[in-house]
């Protein structure tokens, strides 16, 4: 029987088999990040926590498409410090080489320089050409890589990369090419592979070998056993843990390691085990939502030594220790830190942004994001280059949400919440209304129309909301023995998706619905295809299944088939369809199992134009937003932001200004736009001096005359846009000082000293003494005179700068005769 995605309401169904797809993904054609129409990715946060490693004070945190760094000095309260930009793809393991870290993605290697651990820096993305990277082990400068080629054609294997220069890897040597590596561990000179060889005839035969590669550019099989499975193994001591089956670890005795001996199957309390590593003597199994942890000093038997529990709803992926304290990935928790010292594993320290968000709706400066974890956060966008998590509201709904006035109303599998976001920093609940496997919901004035996804009942409730602290069931209908896949309802109609029990019989359904509490079938139309998701947009419908099909509407009591769309090599019966901006939106998986996102122009209903796409291991992302910012609520990778690209910033530079030389100004520019930081912020003052970073930076011009004066602003997408002012700078004459008055006599040498100065810092200037007889001298502030006759000068001193303007200063000279000395002889009188 064909697998029947819509048995799930969309999301859900959507987000579970994301999961599925990114494991069984073909070799990528583009990115995983979506390119919307007119937009450019700028910014992400949150996702999955797959991968962990810490080193000194410090832990690396891959999550979602980028590596998290965090301060962990304070362990019970650890900072988050920094963090790289977004990657290809998500980071899926992490190990440490030095001081670089090698991250693993589905596709290839991902190698971090973390010298200084406060600016982490991508220095190598090194593509593999296998399927998926299942698993990486750092064994001094060597990285094993574990790859799977799946069931296309390919490569496959363990691979050994030199990584002694970290910026160029070299390959070295490929065990098992071409075959699909599903784990390995390494013991001295030997690895331990679990693999399996497909073929045609018997698809996957798994065997389990013992591969010598002590040689890294030849390794040589020792052994190989086939029929015999496991997908995760660890090595304590002399003794290697295979999981070996949902909940079963295979213990092997490795006193000879090139013949590993079975000594038992244990059994571990999780009933999916989907994951073991060993730190210390411990050996931690994770489990999809716990984490237990068993005591192997008993290596043959190892007795439970704890649990730990932090009741989020996908689990522990990875774990790094230091001492006594375990780090934790935890897939939507982040980061989770325990005291392994004692048996009950006590919690003593977590960061944990939202793991998975899948859905989004942005209302002024803030957007309400819903998370796998069953949480809704309140996201501050006031700028939007660096959200920040303001509140955090625990509710039971994870699937869909639609805000109406100050009350968001939130659907999931067990039914509807209403929450007050009247003051948004602190949601609160105000009613539950219980329908268990509701599907699509939305809210026309007082009455929420809601999607019964179970057989034998109406496929449509209509509830009356009026009173959102008691909703009360208002109308039940619908097609016996067909349950509701989609819904859409524009003015007085309700279009309903349906789909038969049992079977791929669909029709769309049109109601009236323009007495809610009445509501009436007024026609139907056969649908070719299981129906999922259903859009409504300028008078057609178009529904998921089959590709899609396209339903005219214009008249609702006499629907008519208008045609289908189907995207080249796309599984035909798992489409999704959801609309924003007046383009339609296409989710589809191709025959690879790649997801493929499509946008379509529907201007012309009937012949939609493919105006972008991109590929996508998590289904449909919703995308909500403005004319400026859209965030995609885009589940294990994060709320991804993105920018108009077409909205480049726009500048003004400010008035004219008149000054004089010297004089600082202060300019005062403005910008406005999507994406502005300070850093793109540039003046060009237009004597070769320049400023950056502010826009009212202070400026002082050395000469005068007319610059341009130029501000340019470039947002993070490197639009740009520019402005000028003219500032006109008028000359400032020298001001002069000669010096003090002078007294001296005739002939003597006078030594005079003149000052000036000038806020024209950049002009040369002429040096002119005159000292009121008749003679003058140039050149310099310190001449020496002599005066030869007696009087009174008037000596002048003026200083002409290059543009003419002069300034002046006297002093008084006064010059008197010398001073004669007439010695006259004594007569001496005698008596």
């Amino acid at each position: 029987m064909k697998f029947r995605l819509i048995l799930l309401p969309f999301v859900l169904g959507i987000a579970f088999l994301s999961t599925v797809w990114a494991l069984l993904a073909d070799t990528p054609e583009t990115a995983v990040t979506p390119i919307l129409p007119g937009s450019s990715l700028y910014k992400q946060i949150g996702g999955y926590a797959n991968a962990i490693a810490q080193q000194g004070d410090y832990v690396y945190l891959g999550i979602g498409s980028r590596l998290d760094v965090y301060d962990v000095q304070d362990v019970a309260n650890p900072v988050l410090v920094a963090q790289t930009g977004m990657l290809t793809y998500p980071i899926r393991s992490l190990d440490m080489l030095g001081n670089y870290a090698v991250a693993s993605s589905l596709y290839g290697l991902y190698i971090f320089d973390l010298n200084d651990p406060l600016l982490p820096q991508l220095v190598t993305e090194y593509p593999l050409p296998s399927r998926i990277v299942t698993d990486v082990e750092i064994s001094g400068t060597l990285a094993f890589v574990g790859e799977t080629r799946w069931l296309s054609p390919g490569e496959g294997g363990l691979r050994i990369l030199d990584l002694a220069d970290p910026l160029n890897p070299i390959q070295l040597g490929l065990y098992s090419e071409g075959n699909s590596i599903e784990d390995f561990s390494l013991y001295g000179q030997y690895a331990y592979v679990s693999s399996c060889i497909y073929s045609d005839d018997s698809g996957c035969v798994q065997f389990f070998a013992v591969v010598d590669v002590s040689n890294p550019m030849a390794p040589i099989e020792i052994s190989n056993v086939s029929d015999v499975e496991g997908t995760s193994s660890a090595i304590y001591s002399h003794y290697l843990y295979r999981k070996v089956s949902g909940f079963t670890v295979g213990i092997y005795d490795l006193a000879d390691p090139s013949a590993p001996s079975l000594l038992s199957l244990s059994s571990f309390i999780p009933q999916f085990l989907s994951k073991i590593q060993i730190v210390g003597d411990k050996l931690y199994a994770f489990d999809s939502r716990v984490l237990l942890v068993y005591d192997l000093n008993t290596p043959t038997d190892p007795p439970p030594y704890g649990v730990y529990d932090p009741g989020v709803p996908a689990g522990p992926q990875s774990v790094a220790v230091a001492g006594d304290t375990a780090f934790i990935a935890y897939q939507v928790g982040g980061l989770r830190i325990i005291d392994i010292s004692q048996d009950t594993l006590p919690q003593v320290g977590m960061y944990s942004p939202f793991g998975a968000p899948i859905a989004a709706i942005n209302v002024e400066d803030y957007v309400y994001v819903l998370d796998e974890n069953r949480s809704l956060y309140v996201i501050d966008a006031t700028t939007p280059e660096n959200p920040i998590e303001r509140a955090r509201y625990q509710h039971v709904a994870r699937d869909e949400m639609q805000l109406v006035g100050s009350d968001l109303f939130l659907r999931g599998w067990l039914g509807l919440e209403v929450v007050d976001v009247t003051e948004p920093l602190t949601p609160t609940r105000r009613s539950n209304y219980m329908i268990p496997n509701s599907g699509a919901m939305q809210v026309e004035g007082d009455y929420l129309f809601l999607l019964d996804s179970r057989f034998q009942t109406d496929s449509l409730k209509i509830v009356d909301v009026t009173d959102r602290d008691q909703p009360v069931l208002a109308a039940s209908i619908g097609t016996h023995n067909y349950f509701g896949a989609g819904l859409q309802v524009v003015g007085d109609y309700a279009y309903l998706g349906e789909v038969y029990c049992c079977s791929s019989s669909s029709q769309l359904t049109i109601l009236d619905v323009s007495n809610p509490v009445q509501p009436q079938v007024v026609a139907s139309q056969p649908v070719s295809y299981e129906v999922g998701s259903l859009v409504y947009l300028n008078g057609y419908v178009y529904t998921g299944g089959g590709g899609v099909q396209i339903i005219d509407v214009t008249n609702p009591l006499l629907p008519m088939y208008a045609g289908r769309y189907t995207i080249t090599n796309a599984l035909e019966y798992e489409y999704e369809v959801t609309a924003v901006d007046g383009y339609l939106y296409v989710a589809a998986h191709t025959d690879r199992s790649q997801a493929v996102n499509v946008i379509l122009d529907v201007s012309n209903p009937t012949a939609p134009v493919e105006v972008g796409r991109y590929l996508h291991n998590n289904g449909l992302p919703l995308p909500v937003g403005d004319d400026i910012y859209t965030y995609v609520p885009a589940y294990q990778d994060g709320l991804l932001i993105y920018l108009d690209s077409n909205t480049p910033p726009q500048v003004n530079a400010g008035a004219n200004v008149t000054a004089v030389e010297g004089s600082e100004i202060t300019f005062s520019g403005m910008m406005m736009g999507p994406g502005l930081l300070s850093s793109g912020i540039q003046w060009d003052f237009g004597d070769g001096e320049t400023a950056v970073a502010t826009l009212n930076p202070t400026h002082a011009y050395g000469d005068n005359g007319t610059f341009t004066v130029t501000l340019t602003v470039t947002n993070i997408l490197g639009l740009s846009d520019s402005d000028t002012l003219l500032v006109t700078v008028e000359n400032q004459v020298p001001v002069v000082a000669a010096g003090a008055d002078v007294l001296q006599t005739i002939n003597t040498p006078i030594a005079f000293s003149g000052m000036f100065t000038d806020t024209g810092y950049l002009d040369t200037h002429t040096i002119t003494w005159n000292f009121g007889d008749g003679t003058t001298v140039t050149g310099t502030l310190t001449p020496t005179h002599v005066y030869p006759a007696p009087g009174e000068y008037t000596v002048s001193l003026t200083i002409v700068d290059d543009d003419g303007g002069a300034g002046s200063d006297t002093l008084q000279a006064t010059i008197q005769e010398g001073v004669v000395m007439v010695y006259l002889p004594v007569i001496v009188r005698t008596p």
